[in-house]
């Protein structure tokens, strides 16, 4: 999922310039289930600094330009490692080795997951995380059930990820076990009508 066009032309910019901190963001908050806190106040000034610096060097040399400054490093920190290992991949979907006339480093090291140097490797550590059916368990149930707020325990969130399959569950694996949980088959979630 994670290298399809779809995705990858999704969180970029017109389909032209990548941005690995939204695609970055989209792992750690809907995969990870981890949100960051908002922007700091000067966001602005920090765009303008990054807009300044966009011609010249790679997308990566630019983030971690921004990465830098303290109030931004906080949450980048997360997000853009994660976003730069779908830099081989363009606003379209195609696999480049260049970008700007300089090579591109897909590499790097997250807090709590490990090291890779590509996007496959990173999906191969996010398919043994087990963050990762527990968090997309929780989106789909929310999409499922029509509320935001959802009680892991009440919704059965822990009971469907678990018996979704063994050896890492499947997408399907996790439709079949939310479409035949209490919480989506009886009113109010709770078994009953």
């Amino acid at each position: 999922m994670l290298t399809q066009p779809s995705f990858l032309s999704l969180t970029s910019l017109m389909t032209q310039v990548t941005q690995p901190t939204v695609r970055g963001y989209y792992v750690l908050s809907r995969l990870l289930c981890d949100e960051p806190g908002p922007p700091p106040m000067a966001f602005d000034n920090f765009l303008t600094e990054f807009n300044n610096m966009e011609g010249t060097r790679s997308m990566r040399q630019v983030m971690e330009a921004h990465r830098a400054h303290s109030e931004c490093s906080g949450c980048h920190v997360e997000m853009d490692p994660l976003g730069f290992a779908f830099e081989n991949y363009d606003g379209l979907g195609a696999y480049r080795t260049v970008n700007r006339g300089l090579a591109i480093d897909a590499a790097a090291t997250v807090p709590g997951l490990g090291t890779y140097n590509n996007a496959l490797e990173l999906v191969s550590i996010l398919a043994r995380d087990a963050r990762v059916p527990a968090c997309v368990t929780r989106h789909l149930m929310t999409f499922a059930l029509g509320r935001g707020e959802l009680n892991a325990t009440r919704d059965g969130l822990d009971a469907i990820a678990a018996g979704a399959g063994a050896g890492g569950p499947r997408l399907l694996d996790l439709l079949v076990a939310a479409t035949q949980s209490p919480a989506f088959r009886a009113r109010g979630g709770r078994g009953t009508n």
